[in-house]
């Protein structure tokens, strides 16, 4: 028998502690209260940079395995969301910035490019190989893969770079694998629409 797995203290912890946290599929990146974001596993996918490409990442898992090492990062982040090749960052003033992986390179180093901004976002979720941003109107707009029609305004299969609007009176969103859900209308009447695969 496989022994269970157990809960244990990721060290060295953010000074002040965590602010919140984004568990990928092979990785996990925490955002502290001291601005800074670290992240520990298959670090293939990182915060969202500045730079401009191409940016090589050292993914070897002997280097970075289970201690948090802290990765580049926009100032005054606020939220983070990563998920296997691509990864997102919302700053103070709202503005959504992300990245993805486009190929490898010598050593298993990951080569990356900045993908996308957006301005005036309140939420931002990475799933699979799609993602949305709820924005301070209210509406959800989504970008990337859609086998599954998992995008909500498009035909299944047509994948898309660019985000566009998926739903407006938007209260809450979550995202799946390849599916998305949203809690729709005022406060006091709202219904639930999903969409994606089952």
């Amino acid at each position: 028998d496989e022994p269970e797995p157990r809960p244990r203290t990721i060290k060295p912890a953010p000074p002040g502690g965590v602010r919140q946290l984004s568990l990928g599929d092979a990785q996990s990146c925490a955002l502290g209260h001291d601005g800074l974001v670290r992240c520990w596993g298959h670090t293939a996918a990182l915060a969202g940079r500045e730079t401009p490409p191409p940016q090589t990442v050292d993914v070897d898992l002997k280097k970075y395995g289970a201690t948090p090492h802290v990765v580049p990062a926009p100032a005054n982040v606020t939220q983070i969301a990563q998920h296997r090749l691509a990864s997102c960052t919302v700053d103070a003033e709202h503005r959504l910035r992300c990245s993805r992986v486009v190929g490898h390179g010598a050593d298993l180093q990951a080569v990356y490019e900045p993908w996308l901004e957006l301005p005036d976002v309140r939420q931002v979720l990475v799933g699979a190989e799609f993602a949305c941003a709820l924005r301070l109107d209210g509406s959800a707009w989504c970008w990337g893969a859609n086998r599954f029609e998992q995008l909500g305004y498009t035909t299944k299969g047509d994948a898309s770079d660019v985000p566009a609007l998926t739903r407006a009176h938007v209260q809450r969103l979550a995202l799946g694998l390849e599916h998305a859900c949203a809690l729709i209308g005022e406060p006091e009447r709202t219904h639930l629409e999903c969409w994606g695969r089952n």
